[in-house]
């Protein structure tokens, strides 16, 4: 086994759950909190159909996934380019156990795929 291994895949699996956004939920709910805050969105969310609001939130997930995959590929520059390393409990992650760095790696799994074989 390679060391360092479950450590990656547990730090990359840690990360497909905070594509869910819960901006994403209000826009497709139709309204944020009632607010006085949120009054202007929630009147433009108001003013739109459901198919509308599902496009919106789709875009709303998709630059989270982004933001995501920029951090990871930045992170993958560091160590590939700079020495940086990343550990857990004193253990390191394993770099590119799969032959791919962790953006690519990140955005497979957010899109379901299981983890090749080692």
């Amino acid at each position: 086994m390679i060391r360092g291994l479950s450590e990656y895949t547990d730090f990359i699996d840690g990360l497909v759950p905070l594509n869910q956004s819960v901006q994403e939920g209000w826009v497709k709910r139709g309204h944020w909190p009632q607010t006085p805050d949120y009054a202007g969105i929630n009147e433009v969310l108001g003013r739109l159909s459901l198919a509308d609001r599902e496009v919106i939130a789709s875009l709303i997930r998709s630059a989270k996934m982004d933001g995501i995959h920029d951090t990871l590929a930045h992170l993958q520059e560091r160590v590939d380019l700079h020495g940086m390393r990343i550990s857990v409990d004193g253990v390191e992650l394993a770099n590119m156990p799969f032959g791919s760095p962790m953006n690519y790696d990140f955005v497979c799994r957010a899109n379901g795929d299981e983890w090749p074989e080692e």
